[in-house]
């Protein structure tokens, strides 16, 4: 446990009672405390687990058996906390939860407290918040693919659990009504919409549910819906990953610098950060002036996902255009089988 000095008075909201004697940080004055140590990446990471329903958590190994013994006798969770079975029926360490505060609630503290040490930084992380995770998986194909380029992201416009009411057809084919995106991402003009499904050997490995997902991907498809299944190792991997980006930008209708007649001859589009440098770079010898190399890696996938089970946060790092890194991360998720 580390402790935090607030020498200033307590902004209004930022502690909660848990009960007659017991007090705590309400949960935006603990990210706005975290907000100036952490890297900015781990921040967007904190904020999504925080507003997200989901929870990393790992147990001490009592505790854990003591959890898996009340599985084996048909307890499923408590007071909204639920924990995430493997296929085995074995406790993992992802939970299942409602959301601690709404990102807007985060965003109008950060903004009151705008002045204090992290209040500018963290209002800046709300506005890269795409909305409710279910799970660390969905946290790193958002931040991805919905980040700008100057921090390393595709720049798309995405939104995380994106709900959708299936037509009248959609209800027939599926058995439901509403259906809810892992990732929904959306062309500039708001004309197509691509529902990307983060496809995690954890949630998606049993039969019943890949028959659930084959359901909804029908109904979704004679709705008019893009549809393709995200695996970590696509995102995990260099090579797989950019492959991975442009099909989607072919399916939302705009890769940038990519004529029309360049796709259909199946040239490769230009890519944005090479191009960047290289604009830098002759503009800096026009004005003769003495710029620092510009460290560009173009094949590198921003977010670097790896650890022995690519676990939430570990070895988990920013790489943005322009060369710099943040160091990483030590909180880890076992037994999730590396992309939950």
């Amino acid at each position: 446990m580390k402790c935090h000095l607030w020498s200033a008075d307590l902004p209004a909201g930022a502690v909660e009672e848990c009960g007659p004697y017991v007090s705590c940080a309400a949960p935006e004055f603990a990210l706005l405390q975290l907000a100036p140590f952490v890297p900015y990446i781990h921040l967007c990471m904190l904020l999504h687990e925080v507003c997200g329903g989901f929870a990393a958590c790992e147990l001490p190994d009592a505790v854990r058996d003591e959890l898996q013994a009340l599985v084996g006798k048909g307890w499923h969770g408590s007071e909204g906390w639920c924990p995430v079975l493997d296929g085995a029926g074995r406790l993992t360490d992802l939970w299942q939860r409602p959301a601690c505060v709404e990102v807007g609630s985060v965003a109008r503290f950060a903004e009151r407290n705008a002045s204090a040490r992290g209040g500018a930084r963290l209002l800046r992380a709300t506005q890269d918040c795409f909305g409710c995770a279910r799970s660390p998986f969905e946290v790193c194909a958002a931040l991805q693919y919905g980040l700008s380029r100057m921090r390393g992201g595709e720049g798309r416009h995405v939104r995380l659990d994106g709900r959708i009411d299936l037509s009248r057809s959609g209800r027939i084919l599926a058995d439901q009504s509403v259906c809810y995106a892992d990732l929904l991402a959306e062309s500039r003009d708001g004309s197509k919409q691509l529902v990307i499904e983060c496809q995690s050997r954890l949630i998606h490995s049993t039969a019943e549910r890949q028959l659930l997902d084959f359901d909804r991907q029908v109904a979704l498809q004679a709705m008019g819906y893009e549809y393709i299944p995200l695996t970590y190792a696509q995102l995990k991997s260099d090579e797989r990953h950019r492959e991975m980006a442009e099909l989607v930008g072919m399916l939302l209708g705009h890769l940038e610098g990519v004529p029309v007649g360049c796709r259909a001859s199946g040239a490769r589009p230009l890519d944005p950060v090479r191009y960047a440098a290289r604009v830098a770079a002759r503009l800096a010898g026009e004005l003769r002036v003495r710029a620092p190399a510009l460290a560009v890696e173009p094949r590198r996938p921003p977010l670097e996902l790896g650890g022995a089970l690519g676990g939430w946060a570990s070895h988990i790092c920013l790489r943005p255009p322009f060369g710099a890194s943040c160091r990483n991360g030590a909180r880890r998720v076992n037994g999730n089988g590396g992309d939950s």
